[in-house]
């Protein structure tokens, strides 16, 4: 059971999508650059797309996604990297969550490892939108709404937008999209310490 009443208050219609519609694949293509940190799953890419978590393009790896749209120059928006660092932090060591960040006017203060050094985690993935607001003018509200979290389950479906998440009802929503993939995302009921082995 999802948590409805932040959804209602905190989820809006945001960009091309709503809540439950599925990303298009030409939209799960488009690129943004690694400026800071390392692609999850090929150290050697220097770009990320959500085609990249697509188990049913990859070859059978499939996860969830969060990812969360900044612009460097808009000061509120820093309050969301603590929860997004700590929601990081909590699954830090499973493969099949993914959580990035999408910085737009990158120098407008902040670089990437400048906003990088916000947090607390040694392997925050930042990406630059580029110049065309890629990822901005597709998931946030009139194009440019500065902040907004979007999760994003292993069906591509979007499962979440709006412009702040804290870090109980984020876990919480990840916990279910994992829930949701079953053991396509090595998950199952009874595996607390989620080592694919049961607790007892």
């Amino acid at each position: 059971m999802k948590l409805t009443i932040s959804a209602i208050i905190f989820s809006l219609l945001f960009g091309d999508y709503s809540i439950g519609d599925t990303i298009s694949i030409e939209d799960q293509q488009i690129s943004a650059e690694i400026c800071f940190g390392s692609h999850p799953l090929d150290t050697m890419l220097s770009t990320f797309s959500l085609s990249d978590f697509n188990g049913d393009l990859n070859g059978g790896h499939y996860g969830v996604t969060m990812l969360s749209i900044q612009a460097s120059w808009w000061g509120p928006s820093c309050t969301t990297v603590g929860p997004t660092d700590e929601i990081e932090e909590t699954w830090l060591d499973n493969p099949h969550v993914t959580v990035a960040t999408l910085l737009d006017d990158i120098g407008q203060p902040y670089t990437c490892e400048g906003w990088s050094n916000m947090g607390s985690t040694t392997n925050n993935i930042i990406l630059d939108d580029g110049a065309n607001y890629d990822y901005a003018s597709t998931y946030t509200a009139s194009g440019y709404y500065y902040p907004t979290i979007i999760l994003i389950d292993h069906n591509m479906t979007l499962y979440y937008s709006g412009i702040y998440l804290n870090t109980y009802v984020g876990n919480f929503y990840i916990e279910e999209m994992l829930s949701d993939c079953g053991e396509l995302c090595g998950f199952f009921i009874g595996d607390l310490n989620e080592d694919n082995l049961l607790d007892i």
